[in-house]
This record gives C-alpha cells, structure tokens and sequence, in this order.
C-alpha cells in the first residue's frame, strides 16, 4: 500500500511527532510511504524509507495550490489540517484521510475565520464525508458535530524514550530551588501568556531565590517573570526526557488539546502536571491539577499546592498508572490496521 502525508511543514511540534512516527511505523512496516511538505526543519528522526518530498511552491498558499493542481499518486492521502483534507479530495476523491489533532476552528481568535473553518468541517466532513481519525475522545466528540462517526486512535509515546531519569548535572543547577517547567511556544492555545501571568503573581508569595522557571521552545526574556529564567530552547527527546525528570512541576495551561504528547511524556517522566480541563484525559487532584480554561488564581493555587505540599506526590504516581495506556506501539498498530482496512474497503 502506498500512503502519501500532506502537510504544510515539519518543524518540532507533537504534531509534526505523530506524523513522522506513523509515517516511520508504515514504512518499517513494508508500505510505500512518502511526505510531502513545503518546510523540513525537525529533530525528529524520519526513516530513511520515507521518501520526502519537498513542495515547489513557497509558503501556505503554494502548500495548498500545489495541492489543487498536483494529483498524488497514492492510495491514501493523510491530511491533518481540514483545509488540506479538503482541497486534496478536489483530486484525490475517496483516497483522503483527515487525520484531526485538533479542533482546527480553535486555531483563529476572530469571529470570521472560525466560522469560514466551521463551514469548511461541514463540507469536509458532512457532505464529502471524508473519513475522520481523531487522537483523543473529547477531540472526537467535538468533531461529530459534523459527522456520525470519528474513529479514535488515541496518542501514545515510546517508554523507551520517556521515563525518570534524575540527572545529577542538571539537578546541580538548581542550587537547592524549585523548578517550574513552561511550554515555550508563542501559539495562544498554548496558553503561554497565562503561564507568565500565574508566575508573575507568585511573587507575593514565593521568594525568588526560591524559584527558577525552566523554558523548553521558544526563547522567553528574563524580564518577563520575576524569578530566573533558564531557557533551554528547542531540545531533542533525550534532552526532555532529563529536563522533565527534573523539573519540580510542569504548568501548562492550554486553552485548547487535541491529545498533548508533552503531557504524555511529562506523566511518564514522573513530572507533576499543573493544567487545564484543555487536557481531557486528566482528573483534578487525581493525576493532576486540572483548573478551569484561564483562571490564574486557580492556575496558581494549584502551582503552589504542587511545588511544596504532599500532593505532588499523588499527582506522581496516579500519573504514572495512567499514563502506561498511552503506547506509541499501541497507537501506531491501530492506525495501520484503520488505514490498511480504508484503502482495502472495495
């Protein structure tokens, strides 16, 4: 079976993760597998059979006129963005697959785009009926709105990548201070702006010799929060592996989810989690603190509770037992057996 990923880029993002990790699985799997994509610019390791090719035409617009004007020559294209999926189908008709790792509508802040982006869900999914996988329950649920039936793959990582690994070096660096570890991508989902504003209220409360805040992504000023900043910037897996083992709590207060890989490594890393109820697969005062979307009292009541009361340790282990139901292996068997099945159905 030949299996074609269309995207616009491939950069360092969980979603950029999960294409190249089905891609990769397919491929070692003996299925023909190309991607296609204006922008290659990963640390994630692609197979070396996946074939990449590169999209002629520059930025967004040439993604998606390329698209338009280029049949594939494939018996499935996956397409995770509903606008691909849908200008693939112009051409492709009945070989596309929308693979939704979000709600695209909660991608724009104003009015008229996320209804042009619902109108597009309609089409897509409504009347072309293309076949939709979503990575989480909740996502699913939101996305039959538009149509009778989502298949869910859930999101998995790799235990073999992901678990505790307390490393003294960066341990040392601390110098007897909590760590408080932060999403540093500038996407307003990510909820970055209220991660700085729940750190700059600590202030009142927690001295800054006490605390230092760790930045994974995008550079974040030192200026922006009244404690240190350390900002380790775009990092490989085993790199992350070691900041979340060490980290004293990972704040992530998301506005909208699909499945977060980074939660998912985070649990696994034993790393607790001070969130939002963006992330659906998580219980308040279970496996997490879960607060509401954008209350930073809350946001910081449970920041508090985790870096110095005896909830952490909760938070730990029930993390840990919940986390071992999201295998990479798991989800990568899944997603063959529902594509093979798609492109064997006449």
């Amino acid at each position: 079976m030949k299996v074609a990923f269309y995207r616009h880029s491939l950069l360092n993002r969980g979603g950029d993760k999960m294409v190249i990790t089905y891609a990769n699985y397919l491929a070692e799997k003996g299925h023909d597998v190309e991607i296609w994509t204006d922008i290659l610019d990963t640390k994630f390791k692609i197979s070396t059979k996946v074939n990449i090719n590169l999209i002629p035409l520059p930025g967004k617009i040439g993604t998606i006129l390329w698209a338009l004007c280029c049949p594939i020559t494939a018996d499935l294209v996956v397409a995770d963005i509903i606008v691909m999926a849908l200008v693939l189908s112009f051409f492709n008709r009945n070989r596309v697959i929308y693979f939704a790792q979000d709600y695209d509508v909660s991608y724009y802040p104003d009015r008229l785009r996320k209804k042009l982006i619902g109108f597009i869900y309609r089409v897509g999914l409504s009347v072309l009926k293309i076949p939709c996988v979503s990575v989480s329950y909740s996502l699913g649920q939101e996305l039959t709105t538009y149509c009778n039936s989502v298949k869910v793959i859930q999101n998995g990582i790799d235990f073999d990548v992901f678990y505790p690994e307390r490393t003294p070096a960066l341990l040392a660096t601390k110098k007897g201070r909590r760590s408080v570890l932060v999403f540093g991508r500038k996407d307003p989902r990510k909820g970055l702006d209220i991660a700085l504003e729940v750190i700059r209220a600590l202030s009142d409360k927690v001295e800054r010799e006490a605390l230092q805040i760790w930045v994974v992504g995008d550079i974040i000023e030192g200026n922006s929060t009244y404690y240190d900043v350390w900002n380790f910037g775009c990092v490989d897996e085993d790199k992350l592996r070691k900041i979340l083992s060490c980290a004293d709590v990972f704040l992530y207060p998301s506005r909208h989810e699909g499945l977060p890989l980074f939660v998912l490594e985070a649990l696994a890393c034993e790393c607790p989690i001070v969130t939002t109820k963006a992330v659906g697969i998580l219980t308040h005062l279970k496996e997490a603190w879960v607060s509401k979307i954008e209350d930073v009292n809350s946001l910081e009541e449970g920041l508090l509770c985790a870096l110095f009361e005896c909830s952490r340790r909760i938070f730990v282990r029930k993390g840990k037992y919940l986390v071992r139901r999201y295998s990479v292996i798991e989800a990568c068997s899944r997603f063959e057996k529902f594509v093979v099945g798609y492109a064997n159905r006449y």
